[in-house]
């Protein structure tokens, strides 16, 4: 009755927080695809470097990787009929909530964890401010690789503590499949791993690095792509924009919770100033060396997730001068290995304090519950917001869709999510017009569209093959 109890607890709030996700009608804004039929069928063919879907008049494809994934959306909808909106649903978004549950449970049982840290850590990996917000982005692969990066670290972990073929095998498989949904969690997973190898057993990290070599020659099929053509497409990150700091980390608040704006950072609120408390109280009581190690770990990616800010910001710098590096331009990734560590640390605190005060748990859960209370209000901006899907989007769609002939979309000010897209049928947000020196000089303002009032950029846009205008208020062609 307890384990069920347990259960529960963990699986309606989730439910709940996520609930766009498992009863409502479109989860795709933000960073999510959505895809018409003619945009899935085109994914069952090979990979290609140079694409025009969201790059305004074509570009390198910056995530090459995650091609295997793509043709399964393609096969998915070419054998089985299935849409953008179920495909994204089954092949990102459930398995990394599925994933998330199963992974830090095996984790924390394989660690010889009590039931309340097994809990906490479950619980609190699944409904912090990173992830809801990772979800609510629509950051689809890096929300798959959140939920497979625990099971990458169980069976890591058994392999560098007992040294077998399965246990070999295992690792090799599960990160191949974090690689395909994102590489840079997978490097995240493998600095975790050896940062928790040091504590223990040093000698053993040369399993380790042989495991990253074998993974080179199947991953060639992106790798290769990337450096002919000397791309930082792994980068795409934020390091000189120094959104997080190290209080971010210490209390893992997310910078831009809970309005999902890139670039505005909301202060911590004072609440949250318990988290490092249950965090660290469990030293106060046990002074076991598996605690410390994890108090020491979390320390650690605290550094790390705070990116290039103070204190000791350079030091990160060396970190993105290593090859490949740049993929760490974007430190709030080592908030994965932040909040599965502060998960089981505050477990490690509840299950000591409980033995003085029998409701401890239960005030800690509600704590935990009332940190992310714009969740459970629909208070969030994208995914799990309250959005409503505008009608006229498929009548755009329909209309596009029966011209034959190849044509451009432009959208001011950038492409809608729901914009209809394909190929000869491509997309140009105004945004990246102003990038281009054509229209840049016709630019007589501050104001980065001034050249609507230059007659000359007609003429311009229609030599560039774009055919349609559509307006930001009104949607409006």
């Amino acid at each position: 009755m307890k384990k069920l109890l347990s259960w529960l607890l963990i699986l309606l709030p989730v439910l709940w927080v996520f609930r766009q996700i498992f009863f409502g009608n479109l989860p795709t804004w933000g960073d999510a695809p959505f895809f018409y039929p003619e945009g899935l069928r085109e994914l069952f063919s090979e990979p290609l470097t140079w694409v025009t879907r969201n790059i305004s008049f074509g570009g390198v494809n910056s995530i090459l990787w995650i091609y295997p994934i793509m043709f399964l959306m393609g096969t998915l909808n070419k054998f089985l009929l299935l849409g953008s909106d179920s495909i994204i649903r089954i092949l990102f978004y459930f398995p990394s909530v599925i994933f998330s549950i199963t992974g830090v449970y095996f984790l924390t049982k394989y660690l010889k964890l009590s039931k309340i840290v097994q809990f906490f850590a479950i619980f609190f990996y699944l409904l912090n401010t990173y992830f809801i917000l990772l979800v609510d982005g629509g950051q689809i692969g890096v929300v798959l690789a959140y939920g497979f990066f625990p099971l990458v670290i169980l069976f890591g972990k058994r392999m560098l503590d007992k040294l077998k073929v399965f246990n070999f095998f295992l690792f090799l498989l599960f990160s191949l499949v974090m690689a395909i949904a994102d590489p840079r969690i997978l490097l995240v997973s493998y600095i975790t791993l050896f940062i928790w190898q040091l504590f223990d057993d040093w000698k053993k990290v040369f399993f380790l690095v042989l495991s990253g070599i074998l993974l080179i020659p199947v991953n060639f099929y992106w790798i290769f792509p990337l450096i002919k053509i000397k791309t930082e497409a792994l980068g795409l990150g934020v390091s000189d924009l120094q959104l997080s700091t190290l209080l971010n980390s210490l209390l893992i608040y997310a910078p831009h919770w809970p309005d999902n704006v890139f670039g505005k950072v909301i202060q911590p609120p004072f609440y949250f100033v318990l988290i490092p408390i249950l965090v660290f109280g469990s030293i106060l009581f046990k002074k076991e060396k598996r605690v410390l190690t994890f108090a020491l770990l979390f320390l650690v990616f605290s550094f790390l997730a705070k990116g290039t800010t103070f204190p000791f910001g350079n030091l990160y710098n060396h970190l993105i001068d290593l090859p490949f590096g740049f993929a760490f331009r974007d430190s709030s990734k080592f908030f994965i290995p932040l909040v599965l560590f502060g998960g089981i640390l505050i477990g490690e605190t509840v299950s000591v304090i409980r033995l003085k005060i029998k409701i401890f748990p239960a005030l800690i859960y509600l704590y935990l519950l009332f940190l992310i209370y714009p969740s459970f209000t629909g208070k969030l901006n994208f995914i799990l917001g309250s959005r409503k899907v505008d009608g006229s989007f498929q009548t755009i769609y329909k209309n596009l869709n029966s011209n034959n002939t190849g044509f451009k979309t432009l959208w001011f000010p950038e492409k809608h999510p729901l914009a209809f897209e394909a190929s000869g049928k491509s997309t140009v947000n105004a945004r990246d017009l102003v990038l281009l020196k054509p229209l840049a000089f016709m630019n007589a303002s501050n104001d980065i569209f001034n050249f609507l009032n230059n007659s000359k950029y007609v003429d311009w846009l229609k030599v560039s093959g774009v055919k349609y205008l559509f307006l930001p208020e009104s949607n409006q062609a």
